[in-house]
């Protein structure tokens, strides 16, 4: 038997560890990737990290959002239930865009929702000074979250002051207004856009596809019936004629 000493002791070790380097080494073609690798890269200001499951598995994207100052400011007008709720929590989570400013006839509500979004003071406006967003460059575009019947009103001065608009469903109480949005946006060369995701949806851009090839047939007649139960609370919807339900039926020749 060797003696153990100091010196044998120390070449010992070094062979085990030797061997455990070895050991953790991947031969080729094993399919395991060095640490360095699962950091991921850096290239063109994104980062890229390697797929942690097999093709058949889902993979997810890094997110890379763009620096506040490169995304799209949005201004969201109106701070109802749908801007609470939906939008600004969207917005709040998005890649591209930012809350760069808020329009709401509540100051009190809007100062509290500035707060809690980190948009500044100075950006928050009444419906009153609401032209003044011309001298605001955060501001590349208003998203209109009205009422329908303030609808028109808001786009037309949007525009006016050289904002882009996105705006909630549906476009307008009348046809003559919507035309008049059209019309100012276009002589304004500012981006009109209403806020119908649907037609972006891939379900209904199958059906829809299935509609146009005439897969089963052509279509008679589409009856679509949306129902809510409302609290009688005097909120807006409830001031029109059909408040409960409405029917919508599309003859298609």
């Amino acid at each position: 038997m060797t003696e153990l000493t100091r010196r044998t002791l120390f070449g010992t070790t070094a062979l085990l560890a030797a061997g455990a380097a070895a050991a953790a080494t991947p031969p080729p073609g094993s399919g395991r990737q060095e640490a360095g690798a699962l950091r991921g890269a850096v290239e063109d200001g994104k980062v890229s990290l390697p797929p942690l499951h097999a093709p058949g598995e889902a993979n997810g994207e890094v997110p890379n959002p763009l620096p506040p100052a490169g995304r799209l400011g949005i201004a969201v007008v109106g701070l109802g239930t749908l801007a609470l709720e939906e939008i600004l929590p969207g917005f709040g989570q998005a890649a591209h865009v930012r809350i760069a400013a808020l329009v709401s006839g509540r100051p009190d509500k809007a100062r509290t929702i500035a707060a809690q979004y980190g948009v500044p003071e100075k950006n928050v406006y009444g419906y009153a000074n609401f032209d003044s967003i011309r001298d605001n460059p955060d501001i590349d575009a208003v998203y209109i979250v009205l009422p329908n019947a303030m609808h028109a009103e808001f786009t037309l001065r949007a525009a006016a002051a050289g904002k882009h608009v996105l705006c909630e469903k549906p476009m307008a109480a009348t046809v003559a207004e919507a035309e008049q949005m059209v019309e100012a946006c276009r002589q304004a060369k500012r981006t009109l856009m209403i806020a119908y995701r649907l037609q972006h949806d891939p379900a209904h851009r199958t059906l829809i596809g299935l509609a146009r090839r005439g897969q089963y047939g052509a279509i008679r007649m589409i009856e679509a019936v949306n129902g809510q139960n409302n609290l009688p609370n005097g909120q807006w919807r409830q001031v029109l004629e059909h408040d409960a339900c409405i029917m919508l039926r599309l003859r298609v020749k």
